[in-house]
């Protein structure tokens, strides 16, 4: 069965973490969105403004959801606080919270790079299900 997991993980160019096949029991495939050649073969960077200073993101699955990526992006700013106090967007559009990152209409082929913007909530309303 770890021949096969490693066969499809070849297949889709998608990284495998080795240890978990050595005991034969389970696998997890997923392949980066940043720092990482796409589909085009380019590289695609990451980044997040948080009041003006901007920091790269490190690297992150691209099955990554919106809330997982707000939590990378407030910890990457040095951002303090909860998921509660922060906008998350690009582009100007939110990401949904359970979403793919990479179904966001700002994330698209043959991209370089990608600037998050981080925004303190304030007085603002949030749209539920979004970041």
């Amino acid at each position: 069965m770890g021949a096969d997991l490693r066969q499809l993980s070849e297949l889709f160019s998608n990284h495998l973490k080795a240890s978990e096949v050595e005991d034969g029991q389970h696998a997890v495939i997923q392949s980066p969105i940043c720092s990482s050649a796409s589909s085009s073969g380019s590289s695609i960077e990451v980044s997040v403004d948080y009041n003006g200073v901007v920091s790269a993101l490190p690297s992150f699955p691209s099955t990554f959801t919106g809330l997982q990526l707000k939590s990378l992006a407030i910890a990457t700013a040095g951002a303090g606080g909860g998921f509660q106090d922060y906008f998350l967007t690009l582009n100007a559009l939110p990401f949904g919270a359970r979403s793919r990152v990479s179904d966001h209409s700002g994330v698209v082929e043959g991209a370089t790079l990608l600037r998050l913007v981080l925004e303190d909530v304030g007085d603002r309303r949030k749209a539920v299900g979004m970041t």
